[in-house]
């Protein structure tokens, strides 16, 4: 009997792009390739489902009127450009635009953070990437008798499908990176077999059309001129769709609702031969590079296109400082401290680490305005920077100013605004962290960092915050559950009020 996967690329409901990268690994499972081999292409399968439903969010945003506020941060995740409301600067990292699957990931994860979403495509996105069905532990009891694990994968509860996409993804950086052995290779090429299957068997399934009026996001077309691509075929379409590229969803040929169709701008590209590519990099200002994800030769196309610019241009400086206006009214009228001249100055302060001259200059601020949240984030992060570098010298004065800072930085987690209010969770995890060693407290500090972390990568998808719970995870003592496989932080709720604790 056909498997979930076998049905999905044998009934050509997929997207174009997905099918490619499913067909390629049936075809060369069925030539009795190695482990290894079956794992990459297996992964590949991921990348594939990833990539192109971003850019299929990406291009279905770009056409909604409503959907400036949750770009702005899709345009941070795409570049690596990160706003720093405490330092009023820039942090780079990795993004999506230069190739980073986990880029890819995070833009997905902006969808379950809508409280509404307008159509039919964006919905059926959301509820899938929520849907809690993934069983991963034969798959971790695979991976960990290959090389290390990181331990929020290590869990025999089934996990949301976005947050299986991380898993398999930190799976293919080991992989790729790490000297696997060479003996666990097929049981984690057929753990992760399995673990796609699940994947492709959620309801509704990829393999069907329109079930109880719903479809999968796994689904839809493409079309342009005369051709309508699904799966991995081509039909001719009755009437001419014009030259431009656009996606299709549900899978319908005829106008029928509730179909959406949607210009697919520079984020897909049709070759020569018809066949569909996805963006996966911007090069450079005007270059760009599309995957397809078939195995063949000249998978990847270089296209000079200065389209992605126009439609998503970089984060600038004006559109973080225009989005809080009512909380920087009147700052400039406070009294300026001893060796700062305003807000400017302290923050450039904050930068060169005189810490002395700012820190005063925020407690006016924050004195002042009680309300003013990020006022009270720049003042926590003073002085929690202050104190880490002074407590070589003054330990006890170190402690004291740590809680001080906590005591700021809860605070400014009331802020309304998603993305300030996780950077306010972050800089509180690291006062938390920070606090735990000094004190040695093992257990309410560091599970008040740990859930302070979780918060902000809930949050927002900054990297830095993810990687900061990495490594907050591997400092907090584990604890082995009754079923052995099991390890888990001793505090497990990522839901958990850190400001209380």
């Amino acid at each position: 009997m056909p498997s979930d996967l076998e049905r999905a690329s044998n009934n050509n409901m997929l997207w174009p792009p997905i099918a490619d990268a499913v067909d390629t690994f049936l075809r060369r499972r069925q030539e009795r390739a190695g482990p290894y081999e079956r794992a990459w292409r297996l992964i590949h399968i991921w990348e594939s489902v990833e990539v192109t439903l971003a850019v299929a969010v990406l291009s279905r945003l770009c056409t909604m009127s409503d959907s400036a506020d949750v770009l702005r941060r899709i345009r941070a995740h795409f570049y690596g450009s990160y706003w720093d409301e405490a330092t009023r600067s820039f942090q780079s990292a990795q993004g999506a635009a230069n190739g980073s699957i986990d880029q890819w990931i995070t833009i997905l994860e902006e969808i379950p953070k809508q409280a509404t979403l307008d159509g039919v495509f964006l919905p059926a996105l959301k509820a899938f990437l929520e849907e809690e069905v993934m069983d991963l532990s034969a798959l971790v009891a695979a991976w960990m008798r290959a090389c290390d694990v990181p331990p929020d994968a290590r869990t025999s509860r089934p996990c949301k499908v976005k947050q299986a996409m991380r898993h398999v993804n930190s799976l293919r950086n080991r992989l790729a990176h790490v000297p696997f052995p060479h003996d666990p290779l097929q049981e984690l090429a057929d753990a992760l077999e399995a673990v796609t299957q699940q994947l492709f068997g959620i309801a509704p399934r990829p393999s069907c059309h329109e079930k109880d009026g719903r479809s999968s996001p796994l689904t839809g077309a493409l079309q342009s001129e005369w051709s309508f691509l699904h799966g991995t075929h081509r039909e001719t379409l009755d009437e001419r769709a014009g030259a431009e590229l656009q996606l299709v969803f549900p899978m319908l040929r005829r106008d029928r609702a509730p179909r959406e169709i949607w210009r697919a701008g520079p984020f897909l590209h049709l070759d020569t031969m018809v066949r569909p590519h996805v963006l996966t990099r911007v090069k450079d200002v005007g270059t760009c590079e599309y995957t397809r994800f078939r195995a063949e030769a000249n998978a990847l196309l270089i296209v000079d296109s200065t389209e992605i610019e126009a439609l998503l241009p970089h984060p600038k400086q004006d559109e973080y400082e225009q989005s809080e206006p009512s909380e920087e009214q009147g700052v400039a009228q406070l009294p300026p401290a001893e060796s700062v001249t305003g807000m400017e100055s302290a923050i450039d302060a904050v930068r060169r680490e005189n810490y002395d001259a700012a820190i005063p200059f925020f407690e006016g601020v924050v004195t002042a305005r009680p309300s003013y949240h990020v006022g009270w984030l720049r003042l926590g992060h003073a002085q929690r920077e202050k104190a880490v570098r002074m407590a070589a010298l003054d330990q006890v004065g170190a402690v004291t100013l740590l809680r001080e800072a906590v005591a700021s930085l809860q605070k400014a987690t009331e802020h309304l605004d998603a993305g300030y209010r996780a950077q306010a969770f972050y800089e509180l995890s690291k006062a938390f962290f920070h606090l735990s060693r000094l004190e040695g407290d093992t257990d309410s500090q560091r599970n008040a960092a740990l859930d302070c972390a979780r918060t902000a990568c809930r949050l927002h998808g900054d990297p830095k915050y993810l990687t900061w719970l990495e490594y907050v995870e591997r400092s907090v003592p584990l604890v082995p559950s009754a079923k052995g496989l099991e390890l888990q932080p001793r505090a497990t709720d990522d839901t958990a009020d850190c400001t209380q604790a």
